[in-house]
């Protein structure tokens, strides 16, 4: 029975992604190309592009033990860029929305350990709704910095501003901890 509430929040969790076989998991040698980008839609106003860049995570039994999985991820059928707009200083600037999105998800991944319990402990304690919680709380403060960073940048059109925003970024991602990635 225990077994068979995990996979239910596994697959509550996830379930929101079948059908996404062209999802891109955030790697640190995985660069984002216009190729990626496949809507175009609408005219060119403020908005040149947009990522759709998310976190994803999974909730196991492994061994008796809860094992939470946590990734960014970037959806290519979901994101956008207007054909007369396509030059490196945009891409840049979305590939730094994906950065922002990766820095959370590790923020993620930390505070979730304290979830990895045991199964029976994690069902007692009511732990999933906790962690939904945190995840939502996390999510939004994500939310917010990205709309701070394109503020920030006039999307991507102060170059100076841009420049400092990912600076930061850069040495973020060099400096937080990088937590392993569950593989398949």
């Amino acid at each position: 029975m225990k077994q068979l509430i995990l996979l239910f929040i596994g697959l509550v969790c996830t379930m929101a992604f079948t059908g996404q076989d062209s999802l891109i998991t955030w790697k640190h040698d995985i660069q984002l190309d216009w190729s990626d980008f496949t809507q175009r839609v609408g005219q060119g106003g403020v908005f040149k592009a947009f990522t759709y860049s998310g976190i994803r995570y999974e909730v196991r039994d492994y061994n008796g033990t809860i094992q939470i999985d946590v990734a960014a991820y970037f959806l290519p059928d979901e994101s956008w860029a207007f054909q007369d707009f396509l030059n490196p200083e945009l891409l840049a600037h979305e590939q730094f929305h994906f950065h922002i999105t990766e820095l959370y998800a590790r923020r993620m991944r930390q505070e979730f350990r304290e979830f990895e319990v045991g199964v029976e402990q994690f069902i007692e304690e009511h732990l999933i709704e906790k962690l939904k919680d945190l995840f939502n709380s996390i999510y939004d403060e994500m939310e917010n910095t990205q709309k701070e960073y394109d503020e920030d940048t006039s999307h991507g059109t102060k170059q100076d501003v841009q420049d400092k925003w990912q600076a930061t970024i850069e040495g973020q991602l060099k400096s937080t901890e990088v937590y392993a990635l569950p593989s398949d």
